[in-house]
Parts: structure tokens; C-alpha cells; sequence
């Protein structure tokens, strides 16, 4: 009768730790994928904000502030190193068709934003050419009204 019961035990531990195998990996990758989410959101809103005040006749040095206002209210203590790691890759005015066609910004000319972040994962994975420690996103910002 004991040997049963203990069999029985054994099997719940068992069961217990294969469903804890499962279950940390589960959540690492939705910790990641809400962590990425957060940050393209955060990312396409500062993008748009600096694009639309600069159309508006904003000074850049007041944009860069707002920028980092709202940084600081969105992520908290996070924000300096959210503020170190993006970069802004271009501010510039776009009138040929052409280049809206190419990077997917609509039909009108105006002033285009592009924002770029690079920050490590939570965990790194095997990929084509090594492992992969980073993700990377890009959030570009079409003005049409400057």
C-alpha cells in the first residue's frame, strides 16, 4: 500500500516538473514579446510626436525634451537607457514617389522621422548564422501636412 503511494507521489513530482519545464520557457517568451511590444509602441509614438511637432515650427531642442518627458512618464527608470539606445536615423523631407513607395510611407510628400532600436534579449537563441542576442526595430513617421 505504501508503494503505491509513494509511486503515486512520485508521478505528481514527475508531472510537476515536466509542466515547470514547459511553463518558465512559455513565459520568458511572452515576458519578451510584451517587452518588444512595449518598446514598438513606445518607439512609433516618440517617431510621430517629433515628426509632427518639427512640421508644426517646434524647436528641435524643445522636441528632444517632450521626447524625453514623456520617456521618462512611459517607462520610468528605464528611460535613460531607452533614450541611450535608440537612435534617430533620419529626419529629412520626402517628394519623390518613388522613395514613399520604397519604404512603405503612403502617397503624400511631407517630413518623414526614422527611429531605430537595438537591445538584448531576455535570452539568446540559435539563428541561420550563430545566436541571436539582440532584436532590433525600426519605426519610420510620414508627416504628410509639412
Amino acid at each position: 500500500m505504501t508503494c503505491t503511494r509513494l509511486n503515486q507521489q512520485g508521478s505528481i513530482l514527475m508531472e510537476a516538473l515536466l509542466g515547470l519545464g514547459c511553463l518558465l520557457p512559455a513565459i520568458l517568451i511572452l515576458c519578451e514579446v510584451y517587452r518588444r511590444e512595449v518598446y514598438q509602441v513606445v518607439l512609433a509614438h516618440i517617431t510621430c510626436m517629433e515628426v509632427r511637432e518639427l512640421a508644426f515650427g517646434e524647436s528641435p531642442l524643445k522636441v528632444q525634451e517632450r521626447i524625453r518627458e514623456f520617456l521618462r512618464s512611459s517607462l520610468g527608470k528605464e528611460a535613460s537607457i531607452f533614450w541611450e539606445r535608440q537612435t534617430q536615423v533620419a529626419g529629412y523631407r520626402v517628394t519623390d514617389p518613388q522613395i514613399l513607395r520604397q519604404r512603405l510611407l503612403g502617397r503624400k510628400p511631407g517630413l518623414v522621422s526614422e527611429r531605430w532600436l537595438r537591445y538584448p534579449q531576455l535570452a539568446s537563441f540559435s539563428f541561420r548564422k550563430g545566436r541571436k542576442h539582440h532584436q532590433e526595430i525600426l519605426k519610420r513617421c510620414l508627416y504628410p501636412l509639412s
